[in-house]
């Protein structure tokens, strides 16, 4: 009986001693716990996407979308303490990184949805609620050069939002040959909804047509025309037009009341002076 009970104590002890090994390998624990903590460490299967992109996919499936890897390519409306913010993204990053960046900077970064946020922000007579989406893992990739370049901009102009904030002001139709129907539209937005003018088209590589209104050192202010009872040109609203950074070549080629299209990225402006700053503009026609 004595040696019986030693045998299965010595065979119990070593089946013991084989699933602990198993279950415990610091190896293979190490391993699994440095790659769930690497954003990147499925970077060759992440899906390149813009935060607008993002936005879509986490309405459209929340659940879906925070089992994804996305490699997402923006540029930084605001930097904060601990995050950055690319239209509705808040992307966290080292401090040490974040000190490197200015607003409008493009970087890319891969990383999962980590959680969502509503901010309900109340301003006049109405609200309006903001979906923050958070990368709490973000890492910083290389940024592609073409990245801009080959994107296919956001016609402002075919804009239904921008278009019908206009003909509710001419319910009668809009006046022959009118112009810069999406500048008079973004000063209608300002006015109406800024948290939803920032939150939609922030940080978006967009394109615009106007007149040029006023032609500066660092660029020119588009504005609209025939949108007034007389039909004057070159009328400008309250909110100040579009501020379009460009290029010393750019402004040279450019007079004051000429029809152009442009292209940059957009910034909300906070400083009330205009209804919207596209930054590194460029002419296009």
């Amino acid at each position: 009986m004595l040696l019986l009970a030693a045998a299965l104590i010595v065979s119990l002890a070593a089946c013991g001693g084989t699933e602990t090994e198993a279950e415990t390998d610091p190896a293979a624990g190490a391993e699994t716990a440095e790659e769930a903590a690497d954003p990147a460490a499925g970077g060759e299967d992440a899906v390149d996407a813009t935060a607008r992109d993002v936005y879509d996919a986490v309405q459209e499936n929340e659940a879906r979308a925070m089992q994804t890897t996305y490699r997402v390519t923006g540029s930084v409306d605001e930097i904060n303490a601990d995050h950055c913010v690319i239209d509705s993204l808040r992307v966290y990053l080292p401090a040490e990184e974040l000190a490197e960046l200015n607003p409008g900077d493009t970087i890319t970064f891969v990383g999962t949805v980590s959680g969502t946020e509503e901010e309900t922000v109340t301003m006049g007579g109405g609200s309006h609620t903001t979906t923050w989406i958070d990368f709490a893992n973000a890492q910083r990739t290389e940024t592609p050069e073409s990245a801009l370049a080959t994107a296919a901009p956001t016609v402002l102009d075919e804009d239904a939002y921008l278009t019908g904030l206009v003909e509710r002001q001419h319910t009668n139709g809009l006046p022959e040959g009118a112009k810069g129907i999406a500048v008079y539209g973004l000063e209608l937005a300002k006015a109406d909804n800024p948290a939803r003018l920032a939150q939609d088209y922030g940080g978006q590589f967009c394109q615009i047509s106007g007149i040029v209104f006023s032609i500066e050192s660092d660029g020119i202010v588009l504005g609209y025309t025939q949108f007034n009872a007389s039909g004057d040109l070159g009328a400008i609203g309250a909110n100040g037009g579009v501020k379009v950074e460009l290029s010393a070549d750019d402004l040279a080629a450019l007079s004051a009341l000429d029809d152009v299209t442009v292209t940059g990225t957009f910034q909300a402006d906070d400083s009330g002076t205009w209804a919207a700053v596209l930054t590194d503009g460029a002419v296009v026609a």
